[in-house]
């Protein structure tokens, strides 16, 4: 028993060793906080567009890079003047805006003020031990899409 199954699993991997060669090409890779692994039709090289798309998305959009958008609006006291080549930012910024309408507020994408008190934000890494409630109200000053 033990001999017929070395047999065929020997057989097996050998199959799996004379695999045509794929049609596709695969990247992978890190960013925003994550990996990303992306398969295509390798009849020409997207690899460099690829990545080039995802470090332009991540210096748009990326709360972990001072120099982002993103960061930059977080950051201002009053007023943001995004860059009009930003065009990523820009869509989502549209697109969030219409999912905070459609759902009545329930989506609320201005939220960083509190992510930050509560610890989960860039700026403040430290839970609090207790909510102070005065502190949530300053700070709800600041949440209104």
């Amino acid at each position: 028993m033990i001999q017929r199954f070395s047999i065929l699993m020997l057989i097996f991997c050998l199959g799996i060793g004379c695999k045509k060669e794929s049609n596709y090409q695969l990247i992978s890779g890190e960013t925003m906080g994550t990996y990303y692994r992306v398969k295509y039709n390798k009849s020409q090289d997207y690899s460099k567009d690829i990545e080039e798309c995802l470090a332009k998305v991540n210096q748009s959009m990326s709360t972990y890079i001072p120099s982002s958008s993103i960061s930059k609006m977080n950051r201002a006291a009053i007023t943001y003047v995004l860059d009009e080549n930003d065009d990523y930012f820009k869509e989502v910024f549209e697109k969030s805006k219409e999912v905070y309408e459609w759902s009545r507020g329930d989506f609320e994408p201005t939220v960083y003020p509190l992510l930050n008190y509560w610890g989960l934000g860039n700026e403040n890494k430290k839970q609090p031990n207790s909510i102070d409630s005065m502190k949530v109200d300053s700070i709800m000053k600041f949440v209104n899409f």
